[in-house]
């Protein structure tokens, strides 16, 4: 884990018959970025924002680009150095202050602990704000991509992205094949193009199954997040499925509150719990 990256994850490897797999890709020996890692959080909210910031009781905030991208992409945890809260052979917690992303003020913490055949991943934002902001969060792995993997997630809506890489208008995804990984659709591999899509109504469990490596992991989460993205480059040895707690740009969508976003209050916390689950 690196605490001057996100306090994100430099690999994840498991045992497999005495040999050891990696399940999400290995960071280089030299990191000088988070989207290296093998998984990094995101929050104050997840993916990007449009239109130059967000508007809050009548208050327009802007909100720059941080990264090589056209848009400010997955809040500043990400971009973070975070504080050593508790470590052992086990478990290790980790706490970020953070008030220079305004109108966000917040305090988070995540606590990553391996038990028995599983990694869980706790993840809590607290607003230390004045005024009420609509929060969100998500998690960024980059999992092992091999020709044989299969993806197996019951969502049944996809928004294809725009030009702008931005969602426009959410479809079924009985209407799109490639991108339908629903159990009545089994277990299928990725898209062999380029795929980039926020997907939705999703029951929060996901599957992915590796034949050469010979194991899988159960993905969960205790929030039932409805939301999750995948990315999954061409001629890549590795893909994302990120769960996260909204919709891209939800900021901009009609209405936040049902596109995932939760409204914070001073003193009040976002969490969840991921589990990822060695099968």
């Amino acid at each position: 884990i690196i605490p001057e990256l996100g306090a994100g994850l430099a690999f994840m490897q498991a045992d497999i018959e005495g040999v050891k797999v990696d399940l999400m890709r290995q960071a280089p020996e030299i990191i000088t970025h988070p989207n290296q890692l093998a998984c990094y959080l995101l929050m104050p909210w997840s993916n990007r924002i449009g239109q130059g910031g967000i508007t809050v009781e009548g208050v327009f905030y802007p909100l720059p680009p941080n990264v090589e991208d056209p848009y400010p992409l997955h809040g500043d945890g990400w971009l973070s150095t975070w504080d050593i809260l508790s470590q052992s052979t086990t478990q290790a917690s980790f706490g970020l202050d953070s008030s220079d992303l305004a109108p966000f003020n917040y305090t988070a913490t995540v606590d990553y602990a391996l038990i028995e055949n599983q990694l869980e991943i706790r993840m809590a934002i607290t607003h230390l704000g004045d005024k009420a902001l609509p929060y969100g969060m998500g998690i960024h792995p980059f999992f092992t991509r091999t020709p044989e993997t299969l993806l197996l997630a019951n969502m049944s809506e996809v928004y294809p992205e725009d030009a702008q890489t931005l969602p426009h208008k959410a479809e079924a995804v009985a209407l799109h094949p490639d991108w339908d990984f629903r159990a009545c659709a089994a277990p299928k591999k990725l898209p062999a193009v380029f795929t980039d899509h926020q997907f939705q109504k999703w029951d929060g469990s996901a599957r992915i199954t590796w034949p050469e490596l010979k194991c899988g992991l159960q993905i969960e989460n205790s929030a039932k997040w409805e939301y999750a993205v995948i990315y999954a480059p061409e001629n890549e040895d590795f893909f994302c499925f990120e769960p996260v707690s909204h919709v891209v740009d939800a900021h901009h969508h009609q209405a936040p509150s049902s596109e995932g976003l939760i409204w914070l209050s001073n003193g009040q916390t976002l969490a969840n719990k991921l589990i990822f689950k060695l099968l």
